[in-house]
């Protein structure tokens, strides 16, 4: 006799709530993924006895759900449907299905660095504690810092969970490895002299584009992936109010008037007149290539990216205000102990602040 219990659930990604189906099957477990997402978490609502009203946009979503559903309660009444271990499953395709719902870089690293690993088609079964305590070794020689290793080791580790839930292995082989000690990261930033020298130098860069949305963020800390989609029209007052990708909240910045002068000076050059300032930028590597010349072309030896700008503008606003919690905020920080990362370079301000402390006599 056939003990069986399907359930539509729900968990959170990136966009909304991805939809899996929860298969028990006399006494056995499998997750099935059914690639649908919708907006909100409609199971776990009906399992707390509330009220569900399915969205506009979801209800297709919700429907092909709850039709799957029911085809596999069919199944399963007629025998036809059976929870097996296969682990002979293509662990690349199984990875790069997990990045596209995931939509985050690091799992996009992750899954590069794997295939630059291995040689050969890689199944399930293959990925073994032996291949991954290799591969582990292999990501603490090539890739920058140890911090990025562990990163990466971290977001394999997910990808097996997944496997697991989806009944393709019954345990993740990445719990039985040492995680990696990370160290604390050297922050790569700009004193304000370096960023004068590659004022005076930009006109010598041909990517005026690059050269004018890198300065934009040393004066105002918008990541990369925020540059790309910041508008005109989201400016009023002097002020920049966005929806941020990276935490999806809304982040208001002050402009100053050097972030003003170097809006004004690319209106002069941008000649396509969209709603976006700084529109479609290269992919972060070809953009990072134009920093590198033109850090080169300064003088300025120090490793050129765009994540500089951001921390350029996070150390120059500490050290103007030596006010954590408006710097925090203006970093669009979802806590303080991000931004105190910062702190240890702006050491001699606070020594100078302390040598003005009036005297008194005891």
């Amino acid at each position: 006799m056939v003990i069986a219990h399907v359930t539509i659930r729900a968990r959170k990604v990136k966009n909304g709530w991805s939809l899996y189906l929860d298969i028990i099957q006399n006494g056995f477990r499998k997750c099935l993924g059914l690639h649908l997402t919708v907006s909100k978490n409609y199971p776990k609502m009906l399992r707390d006895g509330k009220k569900i009203r399915i969205e506009k946009k979801d209800k297709e979503a919700w429907l092909r759900a709850n039709n799957k559903k029911t085809a596999v309660e069919n199944d399963l009444n007629k025998g036809e449907f059976g929870i097996v271990e296969n682990k002979n499953i293509d662990f690349i395709e199984f990875f790069e299905r997990i990045c596209k719902e995931k939509n985050n870089r690091s799992y996009n690293g992750a899954l590069y660095q794997l295939k630059k690993f291995i040689s050969h088609k890689l199944t399930m079964k293959q990925v073994s504690y032996s291949f991954l305590k290799g591969f582990r070794q292999y990501l603490l020689k090539k890739v920058r810092s140890p911090n990025t290793a562990k990163t990466y080791m971290d977001r394999l580790r997910i990808v097996l969970n997944e496997a697991i839930n989806e009944g393709y292995i019954k345990e993740n082989p990445c719990n039985k490895l040492p995680k990696i000690k990370t160290v604390e990261p050297v922050i790569d930033y700009l004193e304000v002299k370096e960023l004068q020298l590659m004022c005076d130098k930009k006109a010598m860069i041909k990517d005026q584009k690059v050269v004018h949305a890198f300065l934009f963020s040393c004066f105002t800390g918008i990541r990369f992936s925020d540059l790309e989609r910041i508008e005109w029209q989201q400016i009023k007052n002097n002020e920049l109010t966005f929806r941020q990708q990276k935490v999806k909240k809304l982040l208001t910045i002050p402009l100053g008037e050097s972030a003003l002068m170097i809006l004004d000076e690319w209106k002069k050059f941008d000649q396509q007149n969209t709603n976006h300032i700084f529109g479609k930028l290269p992919i972060n590597a070809n953009a990072n290539k134009v920093l590198k010349s033109w850090a080169k072309q300064t003088g300025i030896k120090k490793n050129s990216h765009f994540h500089v700008g951001r921390h350029t503008f996070a150390i120059m606003a500490l050290r103007s205000s030596k006010d954590l919690f408006t710097v925090s905020k203006l970093l669009g920080h979802a806590n303080l102990q991000t931004t105190m990362k910062y702190l240890k370079y702006v050491k001699e301000e606070g020594r100078k602040a302390v040598s003005i402390l009036p005297d008194i006599s005891l």
